[in-house]
This record gives structure tokens, C-alpha cells and sequence, in this order.
């Protein structure tokens, strides 16, 4: 990156920074992550899918689940999220 657009880098990052909201790791998402799945997850797999199920329902609307992993994307399918970034039934 040259030196001159350092500072557009910069602001554009900060802009799309601003727009992230965290949803703390709390007990409840804890909870739930060690619940049934019906299928095996790992461990942070789990942690992620009840983080995207519990920001859904913060946010009352539907949401694209983005993963690369074939069993964390069959279990967010089965949770009925359109899925990005892995082919299911490939």
C-alpha cells in the first residue's frame, strides 16, 4: 500500500468498524452451546451457531451464516440460515 492512501484506508476501515455491534459471551450463549445440536460440533463451532441463532432473534430478521466448514454449515442450515461460503450436498 502506498503511502498516499493510507489515510483512505484508514477512514474506511474506522467507518465499517463503527458499524460492528458485539453480543457479549454470556452465560446463556455458554448454555446453549453445550446443548443438543443434532449433530457433533466443536467447541467454538457451537459457540458461534448459538451466537448467530441468539443475534437473529436480537435483531428479528434473517441473517446469512458465513463459514467454510461443511459440519458447522450443515448444522447452521439446519437451524434454517441461508448458508455462504460452503456447498452443501456437493
Amino acid at each position: 500500500m502506498r503511502s498516499a492512501e493510507v489515510p483512505r484506508s484508514y477512514a474506511a476501515l474506522h467507518e465499517a468498524m463503527s458499524r460492528i455491534e458485539l453480543l457479549k459471551l454470556d452465560e446463556k450463549i455458554l448454555e446453549n452451546a453445550g446443548g443438543p445440536f443434532g449433530l457433533p460440533l466443536k467447541t467454538l463451532d457451537a459457540i458461534h451457531l448459538v451466537t448467530a441463532i441468539a443475534w437473529r432473534e436480537r435483531i428479528n430478521d434473517d441473517i446469512t451464516f458465513v463459514t467454510h466448514d461443511l459440519q458447522l454449515a450443515t448444522a447452521a442450515a439446519a437451524y434454517h440460515f441461508p448458508i455462504l461460503g460452503t456447498v452443501l450436498g456437493a
